[in-house]
This record gives C-alpha cells, sequence and structure tokens, in this order.
C-alpha cells in the first residue's frame, strides 16, 4: 500500500510594498532596510522634538522618498543635522549621519514633511468684530498648527478682556492677529483733557473722534471750542494735549 506524504509549502519570502521580509515559525521578521527606515525615522523625531522644545504626541513626521546608504544596518548611531536656519516645519531636508563601529558609512539628504500639534485656544461660540472675549467665550483643542504656529494662543489670560478685530466664528482657533486691546478711549465718547499748569492740574471736558489706546494719539474736540486738539491717551477716558 502506497503512503502519500504530505508537503507543507512553507513561503520563505514575503513581498510586501517593496518590502522584504522573512517569514519564520509564522514570525515576520522586518528586512535590515526596514530597520534602518523605522531608526531613522526615530532619530529624526527626536531631533525635530529636541528643536521645538515639545514631546513626541505633538510633532508628525512624513518621510519623503530617500535613497538609504549602503550597510546602513550596521550604523551604530544615526546622527541628523539640521540647519540652523530652519524652522523644522512643513517641508524641509535634513542631513542623517550613519556611524559605525569604524566610522561613517554614509550621509544622506533626507526631506520630510514635519507637522506640529498643540492645545491651542478656540472660540465656544461665534464672536462678532469688537467683542469682548471672556471665559466662557474660550475652551482648548488639540489640533495641528504647522502653517500658523507663529499666531497661535494658548493662554487665556493673554486673551479674557481683549478685543476682536474681526469675526471669529465658532470653533476656530483664536489667531493673535485678530485679538487686540481694548481701546480706553472710544469715538463718540467724553473724555477729561488734563493740563499742567504751573504744577497746577487743570482739566476740561471733549469729545473723542476716534478710539484711542494707551500711549496713542488721537483727535478730540472741546466742548468749549470747534478746533480738534491733537492728545494723547493717558488712561481711561483721560488724555493729555501734546505741545505743538
Amino acid at each position: 500500500m502506497r503512503v502519500r506524504r504530505r508537503f507543507s509549502a512553507w513561503p520563505s519570502l514575503l513581498v510586501t510594498a517593496g518590502l522584504v521580509a522573512v517569514v519564520i515559525a509564522g514570525v515576520v521578521v522586518a528586512a535590515p532596510d526596514s530597520d534602518c527606515r523605522s531608526r531613522l525615522l526615530q532619530a529624526i523625531e527626536k531631533a525635530v522634538c529636541a528643536r521645538h522644545g515639545v514631546p513626541a504626541d505633538r510633532v508628525k513626521i512624513t518621510p519623503y522618498a530617500v535613497q538609504l546608504p549602503s550597510g546602513c544596518e550596521q550604523a551604530r548611531q544615526i546622527r541628523i543635522q539640521i540647519p540652523d536656519f530652519a524652522d523644522v516645519i512643513g517641508a524641509v531636508t535634513v542631513r542623517a549621519v550613519f556611524e559605525g563601529d569604524r566610522g561613517i558609512i554614509g550621509t544622506i539628504p533626507v526631506p520630510v514633511k514635519v507637522d506640529l500639534f498643540a492645545d491651542v485656544l478656540v472660540t465656544a461660540r461665534r464672536l462678532g468684530r469688537h467683542e469682548v472675549i471672556r471665559p466662557e467665550d474660550l475652551v482648548r483643542r488639540r489640533q495641528m498648527i504647522t502653517d500658523v504656529a507663529q499666531w497661535v494662543m494658548a493662554d487665556p489670560d493673554s486673551v479674557v478682556g481683549r478685543w476682536t478685530d474681526r469675526t471669529i466664528n465658532a470653533g476656530q482657533m483664536v489667531d493673535r492677529r485678530w485679538v487686540v486691546d481694548v481701546p480706553l478711549v472710544r469715538r463718540g465718547e467724553r473724555v477729561i483733557v488734563a493740563y499742567d499748569v504751573g504744577g497746577v492740574r487743570v482739566s476740561t471736558a471733549a469729545v473723542a473722534v476716534e478710539d484711542g489706546y494707551r500711549g496713542q494719539q488721537i483727535r478730540v474736540k472741546p466742548y468749549t471750542g470747534r478746533q480738534l486738539l491733537t492728545v494723547r491717551v493717558v488712561d481711561d477716558k483721560t488724555v493729555r494735549p501734546i505741545p505743538q
């Protein structure tokens, strides 16, 4: 009687998306090339985080196509060089130096896209132009700030009590360009024009013809005359004449 032997077809190589992996006893072992890319990405992430002073969960690194140096799997460490002038946000090219026990294995340029995330202030409701921002108008939300990092506002104390310079829709990030100090003097309001005459303070009333912030020059119209005066805003509702 014949005995049929069954042979299992054990795959030796698995090729997926250009990467080669070895299958041993059901365990997929990454090929050297895959390990090099992983180590390279980790090294870039660490360098970027150090440059910005942020944890890894605030950074996303997207690498572009890159040709790894031959023998990269023998590298003891991968040193990342970032140009001093680069802000390392968005599209940037860094240099990776693969160093082995016997010296430098290779140096390659690595183009990547760096995205930053932060907990920023967004509006809880729609704010119209020239509204004073209140604490309940703000909420924190983590979002990508790659293209607006320099305009982000994260401290509520730097926002509450200030004025919106434009309409901000609900759920929109508070941009520092859209927030200004509340004018101490507003157009059409009554102000006190304070004079110092021989050490004696004399004051008279006037009407502001334009908004004014602390230290700003504005024009006012005295109640006792028609000629406009150029004054400097001192504090809330008080201005001082500017000597001609």
